[in-house]
């Protein structure tokens, strides 16, 4: 039996059980061909981490993203529209007409694309406006409820928008509530598709971040030449904040750093080029004596990617190696039959600024 003690809570553990933690999950980003997979945290701490990894994927831009290119191949884990988990919330989708904005849902096949739902739009004295969902056989308590909870408590106009079918039914409902407000009845709309302005709300926990950290510790600790293994004093705070929600935010997330150049294509000061196919470009680089990593993740046709750069401590060596900088992009290539979403491979990456 081999043992080594895990990066995290120093608890023995036998690195040859099992296949190890890819560096971006399997169950949320797909499998990849050529993967090199990081064998220093004992699966007790790595199960922690699968919460943070939901709320990646279930409240956050990188999440919906997901949930248009659909990595997973699998029925179980296959890709959903965004539900939210542990003290987040799935995205809202608003679009706006003429005079205000409405709730709308994104469609399954494509979350690019919306469509109407039963919804309510109250604009405050204040300027504001409130967005709730209605739904047949709603109470008059559940509605007040709803609205007492986005704090309003002076609407100036209200706006419902319904199928034709329910349109009394919410009619009543609202009267109930807003007896002194005059009912005028709109225009249906033209049934079709059509180009709106819109707006995604995200509200999500802290702890995705820390999905993020670990994606980019790993991935350093698995491709480094200094042959650091995790468990040296410089990664002290990104561990703590990674297993433990130690430090803040700004600490890993906001500190400056040098930026690169997409390892594709030709990048101009007007445009960005983008890949002809979805992605993700992870790059780490050993700069004045900071180790930084940055994720570019789901870039695709037309899209830069979501990006994050993190900070994992400070270089106390002297020794100065070739090379501090490298990057691997992770091809999504979808085969039909296979368990894999892509492959990796490693990337020229060139340094900007």
């Amino acid at each position: 039996m081999v043992s080594i003690n895990c990066i995290y809570c120093a608890k023995p553990f036998d690195p040859t059980r099992g296949e190890g933690d890819h560096v971006l999950s399997s169950a949320l980003f797909g499998e990849f061909r050529y993967d090199v997979r990081f064998r220093g945290c004992c699966s007790a701490c790595n199960n922690i981490f699968g919460t943070h990894e939901q709320i990646l994927a279930q409240a956050t831009p990188p999440g919906h993203l997901r949930a248009i290119v659909k990595p997973v191949q699998t029925r179980r884990n296959s890709t959903r529209i965004q539900r939210g988990a542990k003290d987040s919330k799935p995205p809202r989708f608003i679009a706006f007409a003429e005079d205000h904005g409405e709730l709308v849902e994104p469609l399954v096949d494509d979350p690019r694309k919306v469509q109407p739902i039963d919804r309510l739009t109250i604009q405050a004295e204040d300027g504001t406006e409130h967005y709730l969902r209605l739904y047949r056989g709603m109470s008059v308590e559940r509605l007040r409820t709803d609205i007492e909870r986005t704090g309003c408590n002076n609407a100036k106009q209200i706006f419902c928008s319904c199928e034709l079918e329910n349109t009394e039914f919410y009619k009543q409902l609202v009267r109930q509530l807003y007896p002194n407000h005059k009912w005028e009845d709109r225009p249906d709309t033209e049934a079709g598709t059509r180009q709106v302005r819109g707006r995604t709300e995200f509200v999500f926990s802290t702890d995705a971040f820390r999905a993020l950290a670990k994606i980019a510790f790993h991935y350093y600790l698995v491709h480094n030449q200094r042959s650091y293994s995790g468990h040296e004093p410089e990664f002290d705070a990104i561990r703590q904040y990674i297993r433990d929600g130690i430090g803040d935010y700004d600490q890993f997330f906001e500190r400056p750093g040098p930026t690169f150049a997409v390892p594709f294509g030709e990048t101009s000061p007007e445009k960005e080029t983008t890949p002809g196919n979805w992605c993700h470009i992870l790059s780490a680089h050993e700069v004045n004596g900071s180790i930084t990593v940055n994720l570019r993740l789901y870039a695709g046709p037309g899209f830069e990617g979501e990006t994050h750069q993190v900070t994992l401590g400070e270089i106390r060596s002297q020794i100065v190696l070739p090379g501090g900088f490298w990057g691997h992009v992770y091809h999504y290539d979808l085969p039909s039959d296979s368990r894999y979403s892509g492959f990796v491979e490693q990337a020229r990456i060139q340094r900007l600024a």
